[in-house]
């Protein structure tokens, strides 16, 4: 039986809105029209507008429709959407952004082929490659075009066309002028309109990151405040809206969603069962590499169970992360304010036991990063930072505690994995006091006694 109807997912059509019920991973799929190898646009809120092929004006986007090549789509200064390419790739289109489908396409491999042009505002390009094929992704602005295979990317371009490439993962072609640049992971390009592109710089270290690793019995999903969702959906599905955001796919453990540069609000953290067992949730906080947090949760699951916890990002006045606290799982329903369209090819390759991207590329940008750490002033700097080893961080409270059953219960004195004997009364133990040391006594000098006289 494969995951697909392991979780109770047969007969599932071309795409879906996705929306998890308690029983069974229902994907309840909006407008039987749309078929396989379509391109939609989920709207994620605000304005959102469209203006199609031939057409002169622009009307109001709808949630989950279907968009086609030479559509125009444009959003307000509230305005979020992300469009969903047939292959699982996805493209966020953040507020004051202005981009054009140029060319949507299956390459001989049955991979993704696009071109978008982007004039103006932000977007986070999250291109999957699938095992035994590739993918042909293009983003062209007024300044350069980028060109990438499987990456996560940010483009961003400003009101005067100048054009930053911020690879996250992979690596990026930048051409202008008849010149290129290979932009790695861990570096951006900043490109003027006319000239050549710009050498690749080190992004330094943002003020809030947060790293999560869960090695489980469940799914991980993250939803952000503005209702962007990173991490996986099941049977298997990666989700990777959240802008400058990193996640492995269903193939690889523990899982790793890994978020930069954070809001001060509350994000929902779902835990979504797969099978029956135990989990072990961790949260790093960090801010220019200092450790700030970290959180440990641990519990059990079953499968199609629903956990969720509020994760609380709290910065200072400099936009520095100051702490993160998780609260303890509990059992939902449902997920609410997701918005996330699954394709029927990546349920193909899930069923087909195909990863979405190659392990080891994702496994070096998403390393554990020391806190300690710099980049390297004469490499490229990845998110991996390893250099030194990792200083223990200062212990947040929150959850489960991975060490101590009762955190409550312990006495001060005592570190939490020195665990109290119980007795049947339940009572705890009162240590042993340790016997005080005394010195030897010393015996009184031994006097000698005088012989008896003797008798004549």
């Amino acid at each position: 039986m494969n995951p697909t109807q392991r979780l109770g997912l047969i007969g599932l059509g071309a795409g879906a809105l996705v929306a998890v019920a308690v029983a069974a991973y229902l994907v309840l799929f909006s407008g039987s029209g749309v078929n396989a190898g379509s391109t939609i646009l989920t709207i994620i809120g605000g304005d959102v507008r469209i203006q199609e092929d031939g057409s002169a004006a622009e009307r109001t986007a709808a949630d989950g429709e279907e968009v086609s090549q030479g559509d125009r789509i444009v959003t307000g200064t509230d305005g979020r959407a992300v469009i969903t390419f047939f292959d699982g790739s996805t493209q966020t289109i953040g507020p004051d952004t202005d981009i054009t489908l140029e060319k949507v396409a299956s390459n001989s491999s049955g991979g993704l082929t696009a071109e978008v042009r982007q004039d103006q505002g932000t977007t986070w390009n999250n291109v999957l490659r699938p095992e035994d094929s590739f993918s042909d992704f293009k983003v062209s602005t007024p300044a350069a075009v980028g060109a990438v295979r499987d990456t996560a990317f940010l483009v961003t371009v400003d009101i005067d066309g100048t054009t930053e490439f911020w690879s996250r993962l992979g690596t990026v072609d930048v051409e202008s002028e008849g010149e290129s640049v290979a932009v790695g992971p861990g570096t951006s390009s900043v490109t003027d309109p006319g000239d050549a592109p710009g050498d690749p710089k080190p992004k330094p270290r943002s003020d809030s990151e947060v790293q999560m690793e869960l090695a489980s019995s469940a799914w991980l999903l993250v939803v952000d405040p503005t209702g962007y969702a990173a991490g996986i959906l099941p049977p298997g599905v990666p989700v990777n809206q959240i802008p400058l955001t990193l996640i492995t796919d269903y193939t690889q453990e523990p899982q790793k969603v890994y978020m930069l540069d954070l809001m001060e609000d509350t994000y929902q953290v779902y835990l979504l069962g797969k099978e029956t067992g135990d989990f072990h949730l961790t949260a790093l906080g960090t801010t220019h590499g200092t450790a700030v947090d970290e959180v440990e949760i641990k519990g059990s699951a079953v499968p199609d169970q629903i956990l969720r916890s509020e994760m609380d990002i709290e910065l200072d006045s400099s936009g520095k992360l100051a702490g993160l606290e998780i609260s303890d799982p509990v059992e939902v329903d449902k997920i609410t304010g997701l918005n996330v369209y699954v394709q029927q090819y990546v349920l193909d390759l899930i069923g087909e036991g195909r990863f979405h991207f190659p392990a080891n590329l994702v496994a070096g940008a998403v390393a554990s990063p020391s806190p300690t750490a710099s980049p390297s002033s004469t490499t490229a700097p990845t998110p991996t930072h390893t250099a030194t080893p990792t200083p223990t961080p200062k212990p947040v409270v929150a959850g489960v505690s991975a060490l101590c059953p009762h955190p409550r219960r312990r006495p001060p004195q005592l570190p939490c994995r020195h665990r109290l004997q119980r007795t049947r009364r339940g009572q705890p133990r009162r240590p042993r006091r340790r016997l005080r040391q005394h010195a030897p006594r010393r015996r009184p000098p031994h006097r000698r006694r005088h012989p008896p006289p003797r008798r004549r």
